[in-house]
């Protein structure tokens, strides 16, 4: 589902979390640490540096800015944001799955909504599954569903 709303529109509360922007060189190891634990990316596809791109700088418009969540000091979520004009995408975002349902997500998501406010942005949207629990963070934050896409994958052979 690709969710969408006016900034203006959306309810953002307190970060209740240390949430920090990836700022250089020594940000990155965290903020790989998260990426690889909340996407459960395997030792072999991370030796085969399948994932490794997630951590170098990447192209494209204006600024992707990649942002990690901490609890007590250990990396427990990550996300990125990247901008079009006035028109924020969040584009993707994970959570450690033993830190997971303590509002992390939410965090990142006001987040990443706070400094895309104060970039100039009127409108945000990001892609989710339908009906997974980042749709759920959203919808809570009043993101809506704009349009909805279809995936098939062809059946494994038995």
């Amino acid at each position: 589902a690709w969710m969408c709303a006016p900034i203006d529109a959306l309810e953002m509360s307190a970060v209740a979390h240390d949430i920090r922007e990836v700022a250089g060189p020594e940000d990155v190891a965290a903020y790989g640490e998260a990426f690889v634990r909340g996407w459960d990316i395997s030792e072999r596809a991370l030796a085969s540096r399948v994932a490794l791109a997630a951590m170098a700088p990447w192209p494209g418009p204006e600024a992707w800015r990649r942002y990690t969540a901490f609890v007590g000091g250990e990396p427990a979520g990550e996300a990125l944001l990247t901008r079009f004009g006035e028109v924020a995408y969040l584009a993707e975002a994970s959570t450690v799955p033993r830190f997971r349902r303590r509002g992390i997500q939410r965090a990142l998501i006001t987040r990443r909504v706070a400094d895309a406010r104060a970039e100039g942005t009127t409108t945000v949207f990001g892609s989710v599954q339908y009906g997974d629990q980042s749709w759920a963070n959203m919808r809570a934050m009043g993101l809506r569903e704009t349009f909805m896409t279809v995936s098939f994958r062809r059946a494994r052979k038995s």
